[in-house]
């Protein structure tokens, strides 16, 4: 190793290969690498789980109030037949 290899490993902090105009070392690809998968996990624990965990709260309290609709749809739908049901009885009733 020539003192021209041993400063610029120095420089950059371990091992590098110097190709002329091309420079490549080792630590770079390396931090990048560690820096994007805390970046993943990190992300993930504070954006992406909270965010989903809210649209699936969101979609059973949508789910939960279309059921609730539906149900209380029969039931308006029941009640109306019953109140026609008796408004028929009384007009009978009153004609006779």
């Amino acid at each position: 190793m020539d003192f021209k290899q041993a400063i610029i490993e120095n420089a950059w902090g371990g091992f590098s290969m110097d190709y002329g105009l091309l420079h490549l070392q080792l630590a770079t690809p390396l931090t990048v690498l560690v820096f994007i998968l805390i970046m993943i996990f990190l992300l993930n624990k504070l954006l992406f789980q909270p965010v989903l965990r809210t649209l699936d709260q969101r979609k059973e309290s949508i789910q939960g109030s279309i059921k609730q609709s539906e149900r209380l749809s029969k039931e308006l739908e029941r009640m109306k037949m019953d109140f026609q049901q008796k408004l028929d009885e009384t007009r009978k009733n009153v004609l006779d």
